[in-house]
């Protein structure tokens, strides 16, 4: 699987990965922002996925400056689940609001989801290692 490889060949530090995880969801408040009318999201799903993404920001810069190395591995499930629940919610609010997300929202969403899938399953590995 492609995925994986790409996953055995990364070598990045577990505190690296609550940085890309922040810039990640920077990434996806950003999109939303400027392209909510293009990508034909409501305000109330624009504003649900903003609050989650800034929550998720928050643990994510905490965990970076203050989580001790004995608690690196905990942090890193909890933002891994967390980051799963927000793609659910993402999927449930994409199922709800079919009809009137754009195609090209359509495809954003879905890629951001396998995007953010795959950052998961990079932060869980990473946490056994630990």
């Amino acid at each position: 699987m492609i995925p994986t490889t790409i996953f055995n060949m990364i070598s990045i530090k577990p505190n690296a990965i609550f940085i890309i995880d922040a810039v990640g969801a920077i990434l996806s408040i950003t999109t939303l922002i400027i392209f909510q009318k293009l990508l034909g999201v409501s305000s109330f799903t624009k504003y649900v996925l903003v609050s989650l993404a800034c929550i998720l920001i928050c643990f994510d810069v905490l965990s970076y400056f203050y989580a001790r190395q004995q608690f690196k591995k905990v942090f890193l499930k909890v933002i891994a689940y967390s980051n799963i629940t927000y793609c659910c919610i993402c999927l449930l609010l994409l199922l709800y609001f079919f009809n009137d997300i754009s195609v090209l929202g359509k495809i954003y969403f879905l890629l951001e989801i396998l995007i953010i899938i795959l950052l998961s399953k990079y932060e869980l590995k990473l946490s056994k290692l630990l």
